[in-house]
């Protein structure tokens, strides 16, 4: 009996070997077959900085001016929603330091300004980078664009209109507004420029 005992355990400890070995080897084989994506238009260069925000957009089609249409449009949604929560971050925290928000009516205000400000900066966006690579299998172009619209131009049309509404002119402080905005732009690189 102990004798069957050896051998059965001799035989599970030889086959979980082999299993080990074959595990190990699929393993291998897998990491043979990573190859490292390089994504086009990455890297500082396109990168959200004092001067610009920018954004990056991606599309495939079998048409290449659909493709590029199509990641113009990505870059630009990309773009406008990431300065949308800047400008929102912007002017709640600057509503709340200067007690300007204690009436929903002005969140309101400060929620439509922002909206209004961001979709009318998207008229001077600009591509900054576009690559468009064809996969040779399928026929489909694959399209990279990156898009960049000015800081200051934000900044500048935030300012304007808090200042031509009479009600939060009469709160409205540059000098804290501009520190808050820079604060937000600091924390918006922090967090997207990877």
């Amino acid at each position: 009996m102990a004798l069957v005992a050896l051998v059965a355990t001799a035989m599970v400890g030889c086959r979980s070997n082999k299993d080990y070995a074959k595990s190990e080897n699929d393993v291998r084989q897998r990491q043979t077959r990573l190859v490292e994506v390089e994504e086009p238009l990455s890297g500082s260069d396109y990168w959200t900085n004092d001067k610009y925000f920018r954004g990056k957009g991606t599309a495939v089609s079998s048409n290449l001016s659909t493709a590029k249409k199509m990641a113009i449009q990505d870059a630009d949604e990309n773009l406008a929603g990431d300065v949308m929560k800047m400008v929102e971050s912007v002017t709640t925290t600057y509503a709340k330091n200067r007690n300007i928000g204690g009436v929903i009516e002005d969140d309101s205000k400060f929620e439509v300004m922002s909206r209004t400000v961001v979709s009318q900066q998207l008229n001077s966006v600009r591509t900054i980078g576009e690559k468009t690579f064809i996969d040779e299998q399928t026929g489909h172009y694959h399209a990279f664009v990156a898009r960049e619209m000015k800081v200051d131009a934000v900044y500048d049309a935030l300012r304007r209109q808090l200042t031509e509404d009479q009600k939060l002119r009469q709160d409205f402080d540059e000098e804290q507004y501009r520190k808050t905005f820079n604060e937000a732009l600091e924390q918006f690189k922090r967090e997207h420029n990877r």
